[in-house]
C-alpha cells in the first residue's frame, strides 16, 4: 500500500495532467482551421459582446481566455502540489490539512466534470480524489 505522500504525489500529477492537456487541447481549437458545421455558433459568439468591469469582449474572446486560463491554473496547482511532495514530504504525512484541501477540490472539479465535461478530466479528478482521499486517511507507519 502506498505511503501518503506517494498517493499525494499521484492526485498531484493528475491535476497536473489534467491542466497539460486543457491547455493542448484549448490551443488546438484556437489554431485549428475553421469547422463549417460549426461556423455560425463561433461567428455569432465573435460578434455577441460581453462587458464586465469596463472590458468588452466578445463571448467567443471570454470563452478562449477562461479554457487558457484554466488550463494553466490546473497546471499551477499539479505543479505545486508536486513540488510539496518533493521538498516537504513530512508536511504531508504530519498533517491532513494540505491533503484535505486538495481531495476536496478534486471532489468538486470530479463532480463538476461528470456534470459536464468528456471523459478525460472524469478520470483524472477521479484518480486525484483516489489519491488525495488515501494520503488524508493513510497514518504514517509508527
Amino acid at each position: 500500500m502506498p505511503d501518503a505522500t506517494s498517493a499525494f504525489r499521484v492526485g498531484a500529477w493528475a491535476w497536473l495532467v489534467t491542466g497539460a492537456g486543457h491547455l493542448a487541447l484549448a490551443a488546438m481549437l484556437v489554431l485549428r482551421p475553421a469547422n463549417p458545421a460549426t461556423a455560425p455558433v463561433v461567428a455569432a459568439m465573435r460578434d455577441t459582446e460581453f462587458g464586465l468591469g469596463g472590458l468588452g469582449r466578445s463571448i467567443h474572446d471570454l470563452n478562449t481566455g477562461m479554457s487558457l486560463v484554466m488550463g494553466v491554473a490546473l497546471v499551477f496547482a499539479g505543479l505545486v502540489c508536486v513540488l510539496v511532495a518533493r521538498a516537504a514530504p513530512g508536511l504531508i504525512e504530519r498533517s491532513r490539512s494540505l491533503s484535505g484541501s486538495a481531495l476536496g477540490a478534486s471532489v468538486v472539479a470530479f463532480g463538476l466534470s461528470v456534470w459536464l465535461l468528456p471523459l478525460p478530466p472524469i478520470v483524472l479528478f477521479g484518480v486525484a480524489v483516489v489519491a488525495f482521499g488515501w494520503a488524508a486517511v493513510r497514518r504514517p507507519l509508527t
